[in-house]
């Protein structure tokens, strides 16, 4: 089993075979990323998250646009927990069947070929193609709270937090999780890390973009 150390931000040490910089060019970050990186990245992201629920009544959280065929605020959200949560438990059940058989390794992401990075790269934002959202990760229309959409997307973000720092020395890109939304689909942890961590930016962006709508609501 997976110890269940806790790990605080700026703990994990950087590896010099990922140099990407001070989270300045976050697209790299879906082809290389060292552990720390991704500890990072995670950090900048509930700090985006925080400021972009800050003072939002539920109205506004609640608020979709395009007459209600966009998502809200909270729909993304939790779309992000709901999701995350998935592909946490998928990645660690396989290093757990695996475990005694893990490799260890530089503790450096990369996607598992160019199938992989091309879909990875595709989730970046601004979007450049649209995907359907599976059905288990569809979130319900209305009624979220602003405290409770943050802090189920904050656990979230922290199982993750927790799943790097108890793999960061082993070679994740040699054990593959079954995708919990493609039945006989099966992705490298190193390859799941980097789509999260990809599908986070763009849905955060999505959720800034409503934010920043001229019929926005306001707080």
């Amino acid at each position: 089993m997976l110890s269940l150390n806790l790990i605080s931000h700026g703990q994990l040490q950087i590896t010099a075979a990922c140099k990407i910089g001070h989270m300045t060019a976050l697209a790299d970050l879906d082809t290389c990323c060292s552990p720390g990186q991704f500890v990072d990245e995670l950090h900048r992201q509930n700090q985006q998250a925080q400021v972009l629920v800050g003072n939002l009544s539920d109205a506004a959280l609640n608020w979709q646009p395009n007459g209600g065929k966009a998502w809200s605020i909270g729909q993304c959200l939790e779309h992000l927990a709901t999701t995350n949560t998935l592909y946490e438990g998928a990645m660690r059940d396989a290093i757990e069947r695996n475990e005694g058989h893990v490799l260890s390794g530089s503790g450096v992401y990369r996607p598992a070929g160019w199938p992989s990075r091309k879909f990875i790269q595709s989730m970046e934002p601004p979007p450049t193609r649209k995907f359907r959202a599976f059905r288990k990760i569809i979130p319900k229309a209305s009624g979220y709270r602003a405290e409770e959409a943050l802090s189920r997307f904050l656990r979230a973000q922290q199982r993750l937090n927790e799943f790097v720092f108890q793999s960061r020395e082993m070679d994740l890109g040699s054990i593959r999780f079954r995708n919990p939304f493609l039945k006989g689909v099966r992705l490298t942890v190193s390859s799941g890390l980097l789509l999260i961590g990809a599908h986070n930016r763009r849905h955060l962006w999505q959720a800034e973009t409503v934010r920043k709508s001229a019929e926005f609501p306001g707080p």
